[in-house]
């Protein structure tokens, strides 16, 4: 196993049983949110060859992760006095437009799905070249339990948990929810963002 594989270990479980295959994409050292290589159409191939598939459909349960997958920023810090649910309705009146968003040649995204008998999860795929040397690329993911079985972090009084690790060009940070401080909502289980970027000489 590779010393960055080795480091991720804390993020491969949120529950039981582990992460599924699809989280892979998300966590794998050497996959697209990591190590993006060639062009933007090379990455994205290689996420739906990992089983994701790509949507452009905005439904009511896809709306409802992209929303709570932005949201967790700024339910982890100060909320400015704002409700959760304020909140909510925000980004996912916010996630709606983001669908619509056109590509244009710096900046580039895409949203899939990858469901199983037992969870739901959602990918966002971001893309962008600001300058021709310099390449940054984040990936949104959220996953949640399509039974009742406990799936969250309940044992923490915190409404989020988080923490984070550094794998070269790559930030990864995970979010874990403890339900019972979101009367009324129903939060993923898990959210990892991770944030790379390199620039070349």
């Amino acid at each position: 196993m590779r010393v960055g594989a080795c480091l991720l270990l804390p993020f491969l479980t949120w529950a039981q049983p582990a992460f599924p295959l699809g989280a892979a994409v998300v966590i794998d050292v050497g996959g697209p949110c990591f190590a993006p290589e060639g062009p933007f159409e090379t990455l994205i191939s290689q996420i739906e060859k990992r089983g994701w598939q790509a949507t452009q459909r905005p439904e009511d349960a896809l709306i409802e992760d992209l929303a709570w997958i932005h949201a967790v920023i700024y339910l982890n810090s100060d909320t400015g006095g704002a409700s959760t649910a304020n909140i909510l309705e925000i980004q996912r009146k916010a996630a709606r437009g983001l669908m619509r968003k056109k590509d244009i040649p710096q900046s580039k995204s895409r949203f899939f799905k990858n469901e199983t008998s037992e969870v739901a999860e959602t990918l966002i795929f971001a893309w962008r070249k600001p300058q021709e040397n310099v390449l940054q690329v984040d990936c949104r993911y959220s996953i949640r339990s399509k039974t009742e079985s406990s799936q969250h972090n309940e044992a923490s009084p915190s409404m989020i948990t988080s923490d984070h690790v550094r794998i070269g060009d790559t930030t990864v940070q995970r979010y874990s929810f403890n339900p019972t401080n979101f009367p009324g909502e129903k939060p993923p289980a898990v959210v990892i963002h991770t944030e790379h970027m390199t620039v070349s000489q």
